[in-house]
């Protein structure tokens, strides 16, 4: 089977179970906020702050060491498993006896419950790291999907009844362990493979060097997207905190999930030709079309229905986010951009280049977020972030460009045409919500505002014959088959 194959494959099953795994995310986000307070997803936010960071080091980059590496053997797969319990046990301890310490901090006594809880997340992931790397680096996005989409529902389950049963911020917690726990044996099982009771040294020096720039590149990384979250908290209180990380989230999840579809598949399928520069730079760009087509439509229709989405989906208690939304839509075009840029340094491996990178570009945004947090309120934190991304998207995509021979302008010019119908859709979008009348319910005016958007924006693509509509039709009418004749197989 060819690469090409392979890849439109593992794209396919990664868009049908992301595409699943969204509207199983969002519905549950709709039960889950209806049910909790914006206190409770700022506790959770502070919480993982700290969680989030340490969890760097637990997986310390040799989840994609061993996807990058071609020369891979089973002392390698062993010797990473055992190291992986050690650190995550380790970080399962510390935290779980640091958590006192850590709500001391955030002046918030809540805290501390939830981060005893959610130590154990380090224990669980480290378990999981080896079997869910082999399955990436085998391409079977199919079983990937299918383990991911049941852990959410039923994880997503387990959230809903203790919400519903007034567990508080408690849920959420539940809701994120059980995740970890139920998809565990599950990957075990798809991978077919077992830990040998072997662990050496040299194996894992072998995966050092691309894993501790990679980690280090993570950390920095890590601090740039965190930092908000960790001064909002420490400054402002839980419930800013709550409004600024749901608004966050949900501006994120239609652009991560878009992303995932093919970030999944791009890593393997880029690193098996990593020395045919030419070849990656042709289907990188090809695919940032893609994703753009998906990405830049959603961004800034969110930008147009936001208060309806909010208030009609949500409640009136999250109106505060409305505004965040709007800033943070035009901070996810260009992040649905330069993300994916990481995919170059990988294949390559240069993570040595994607680490010196993070240093410019994330500590760019650490202090356009301290400045945004010293102007006084999570909404000028949000410009701040918008500012910096704009600054930065030249260098984002200039930098790895070089790896591949690619040019800066050659990724943005066939985005401007999505861009701009985007932007036209989203425009007569928002006057047409105006013009609705007044005592209908928000959720009906969203309902119309989002069909007349898929309307114009699918009209205007094809009336102007952008190549990226024929491109993902293509993709699509040839692909459809053998995903339908596989879930019918499934079925029976």
């Amino acid at each position: 089977m060819s690469l090409r194959h392979h890849t439109i494959k593992g794209v396919a099953w990664n868009t049908l179970g992301r595409i699943s795994n969204q509207v199983l995310q969002f519905g549950l986000s709709v039960i889950l906020m209806r049910l909790l307070q914006p206190a409770d997803y700022g506790l959770l936010a502070m919480a993982w702050v700290v969680i989030g960071f340490a969890g760097i080091f637990n997986e310390f980059g040799f989840g994609s060491a061993i996807v990058q590496r071609q020369d891979i053997d089973a002392q390698h797969l062993s010797s990473v498993f055992w190291i992986n319990i050690a650190i995550g046990a380790g970080f399962t301890l510390l935290f779980f006896m640091t958590a006192g310490w850590m709500a001391d901090f955030f002046h918030t006594a809540g805290l501390k419950p939830v981060m005893q809880w959610l130590s154990f997340s380090f224990l669980i992931g480290g378990l999981g790291i080896v079997p869910g790397a082999l399955l990436q680096k085998q391409m079977r996005f199919d079983l990937i999907n299918q383990i991911s989409v049941a852990t959410t529902f039923l994880s997503g389950c387990i959230g809903v009844y203790m919400a519903y049963r007034g567990y508080g911020v408690m849920s959420l917690v539940a809701q994120s362990l059980s995740n970890s726990l139920i998809g565990l044996p599950l990957m075990f099982i798809a991978s077919r493979w077992k830990p040998r009771l072997v662990l050496s040294w040299k194996h894992v020096r072998q995966l050092f060097s691309f894993s501790a720039y990679l980690t280090g590149f993570n950390v920095i990384n890590y601090w740039a997207r965190r930092s908000d979250d960790l001064l909002i908290g420490k400054f402002m209180g839980s419930t800013s905190l709550g409004i600024y990380s749901r608004a966050y989230a949900l501006m994120l999840l239609p652009i991560s999930q878009v992303i995932s579809m093919v970030s999944g598949v791009m890593f393997p399928a880029l690193s098996s030709i990593q020395h045919d520069k030419q070849r990656i730079k042709s289907i990188y760009i090809r695919v940032i079309q893609v994703i753009a087509f998906f990405s830049f439509p959603m961004m800034l229709g969110l930008v147009a229905t936001a208060d309806h989405f909010m208030l009609g989906i949500f409640g009136s208690k999250w109106a505060g986010v409305i505004p965040l939304i709007r800033i943070l839509a035009f901070v996810g075009v260009l992040q649905c951009i330069g993300n994916p840029t990481g995919w170059i340094y990988l294949s390559q491996g240069k993570t040595n280049w994607m680490f010196w990178w993070g240093v410019f570009g994330s500590g760019s945004v650490v202090v356009a977020i301290i400045v945004g947090v010293w102007m006084g309120s999570i909404y000028t934190v949000a410009w701040a972030y918008l500012f910096i991304n704009i600054l930065l998207s030249y260098p984002v995509v200039a930098i790895p460009g070089r790896l591949i021979g690619m040019k800066w302008i050659e990724v943005y010019r066939p985005l401007l045409p999505t861009f701009l119908i985007s932007a036209s859709m989203a425009i007569i979008v928002y006057f047409a919500g105006m013009a609705l009348p007044a005592a209908w319910p928000a959720i009906w005016k969203l309902v119309i505002q989002v069909m007349l958007g898929a309307g114009i924006y699918f009209t205007l693509m094809w009336w102007w014959n952008i190549p990226v509509f024929h491109m993902v039709r293509a993709l699509v009418a040839e692909y459809r088959p053998v995903i339908m004749k596989k879930l019918m197989i499934q079925r029976v």
